[in-house]
């Protein structure tokens, strides 16, 4: 009951910050989101798709995620060109330079997770970086370039305790489905991200606030994780779904 009330709370947050965007519009109003729904659709989908709730928490997280680093990503050769006056060449340069060393962060992220655990993590790392990636939307010289390259690692460091939940916390033959619908989820918050940070960049709002604003929802995915998903560091699969488990021994 607690993870279910904490997916209604947890969507029903990200949906009102999204349907907020804009509210300063001329055009004629709309239905409300029936918030009070989330539940019942919930239970709708669990229902028919035969999954557990695991899937709709990896589903919320990754389309928050992808509500920063979607709009981080597409805002960052705006933001260099328009605001600080770089070049081609040196937006090329920018992004080569901090975005390589993130590499680093995956190495030394897979490892930390299999010792530390990846719940712990992937809560630290992803608001962390996100803040980090956000400030380098507000400095500027050295220290742009700086905020820059540790929030690349920082963030990279969360990816590899995150992503292993996809193909962990499913059984094999919901597996592939599971992973398409997560990548779906993902695109969709990235869409969202983009078109509610155009919306507040085109009305005024600088860029270093909307990707603070933004980077702040991503406290929401440190409380799914640490208050839902399951510590999967150094367990056999059969463990994590029983089911494979029994289908190997039958056959």
């Amino acid at each position: 009951m607690l993870r279910r009330l904490g997916m209604v709370v947890a969507l029903s947050s990200v949906l009102f910050v999204v349907s907020s965007c804009g509210n300063d519009s001329t055009a004629p109003a709309t239905a409300g989101l029936r918030l009070d729904q989330i539940e019942n659709a919930l239970d709708a989908v669990e229902q028919k798709v035969g999954v557990g709730l695991e899937f709709f928490e990896i589903n919320a997280t990754s389309a928050i995620v992808n509500i920063f680093v979607a709009t981080a990503s597409i805002f960052q050769n705006r933001y260099l060109k328009d605001v600080r006056d770089y070049s081609a060449t040196m937006v090329a340069l920018f992004t080569l330079s901090t975005s390589t060393p993130a590499a680093l962060g995956l190495i030394i992220g897979g490892k930390i997770a299999d010792i530390n655990g990846r719940r712990r993590v992937a809560a630290l790392c992803i608001p962390l970086g996100a803040v980090l990636i956000s400030l380098s939307f507000v400095l500027s010289s050295v220290g742009m370039w700086v905020v820059a390259i540790a929030g690349g690692i920082v963030g990279a460091i969360a990816y590899p305790a995150l992503a292993v939940y996809r193909g962990e916390l499913f059984p094999t033959g919901n597996r592939a489905t599971s992973s398409f619908l997560i990548t779906v989820a993902a695109l969709l918050g990235g869409s969202i991200g983009l078109v509610a940070g155009g919306m507040l960049v085109d009305s005024g709002w600088s860029y270093g606030t909307v990707m603070l604003s933004f980077a702040a929802i991503s406290l929401v995915v440190s409380v799914l994780i640490l208050a839902f998903y399951p510590e999967t560091a150094n367990k056999d699969l059969e463990d994590l779904n029983p089911q494979d488990a029994h289908a190997r021994f039958e056959r």
